[in-house]
């Protein structure tokens, strides 16, 4: 554990792509700054979990919208919507980690997962609150679901 850390560490690409999809690098330093102006502005973009199945990806296309923007108000609220990138899926790799892991069965289910991200942020952009939610089903084989949340010191959940 420790030698693999210490690779990490010392591996500046490999570090910043682990940081990027982390929890800490998703919900604190989100690439949306500076990309919304108006309320119902959209920008899409993709997201990747290198190694999810085995050493096969998850990847995302995410839609960006900015629900509300009230200056006056100090708020500004973010959401996040993500589905399962088709085109980008190695669908053949992943049903081979399953045959492995299942003793090779014939997978014909295709893998559902969607993403879901929301912030709440003051007027200057900083985050008052942040969500994150990954579900990832595999019918009658695999479910994977994780929340975060971010809530500010001193809040109560």
């Amino acid at each position: 554990m420790l030698t693999a850390t210490d690779s990490l560490l010392n591996n500046n690409k490999l570090f910043t792509e682990n940081f990027k999809e982390s929890e800490i690098g998703t919900l604190f330093f989100p690439d949306l700054y500076g990309s919304l102006s108006y309320q119902g502005d959209t920008i899409e973009s993709t997201k990747i979990f290198t190694d999810f199945f085995g050493t096969s990806p998850l990847p995302f296309k995410l839609t960006t919208t900015l629900k509300e923007r009230n200056l006056s108000k100090d708020k500004v609220q973010v959401f996040r919507k993500g589905m399962l990138d088709e085109e980008n899926f190695d669908q053949y790799n992943v049903r081979k980690h399953f045959r492995k892991l299942a003793d090779n069965i014939q997978l014909a289910v295709p893998v559902q997962a969607a993403y879901m991200e929301t912030y709440d942020l003051d007027k200057n952009y900083h985050i008052a609150h942040a969500g994150q939610l990954i579900t990832v089903n595999v019918p009658s084989l695999f479910n994977y679901e994780q929340i975060v949340r971010i809530t500010p010191k001193g809040k109560n959940l």
